[in-house]
């Protein structure tokens, strides 16, 4: 995606927890893109749950509701807790009501467009104040 004037994402260090490979390498590459200086993924919860407990202070956070080994649920609610912006991505119909629905800063139904992530995170990032010092 071409970006006229400042990157939305400048500066900014997100977090993808996304079970699905391609779809994760894919978030990371348009993070990149969208001029975030760090992007961390995560494969799983329990991997999600490890990067959270190492203390980097994420902005922005993508996350897959549903993942391979469980309901990432949980993670949403910390992250919000923690001041990340959260947007979640699922397969799951969003009328349904889940909980962390009512967390998030935005919800993405799967598939979404690169325009309608960045323009998600867009939003994220306005209100994440940026964490990380770039050189």
């Amino acid at each position: 995606m071409q970006y006229s004037g400042e990157l939305p994402l400048k500066g900014k260090s997100a977090i993808v927890i996304e079970d699905d490979a391609l779809i994760a390498m894919g978030a990371e590459s348009d993070l990149l893109d969208a001029g975030a200086a760090v992007v961390r993924i995560a494969n799983s919860v329990a991997a999600a749950k490890i990067a959270l407990d190492e203390g980097f202070p994420f902005d922005v956070a993508l996350v897959d509701l549903f993942l391979e080994d469980g309901d990432a649920s949980p993670l949403v609610q910390t992250l919000s807790e923690r001041g990340v912006a959260v947007v979640i991505t699922t397969g799951v119909d969003v009328s349904q009501g889940q909980p962390a629905f009512r967390t998030a800063t935005d919800i993405l139904q799967k598939p979404y467009s690169v325009r309608d992530l960045i323009n998600a995170l867009m939003k994220c990032a306005a209100a994440a104040p940026v964490t990380l010092a770039i050189k």
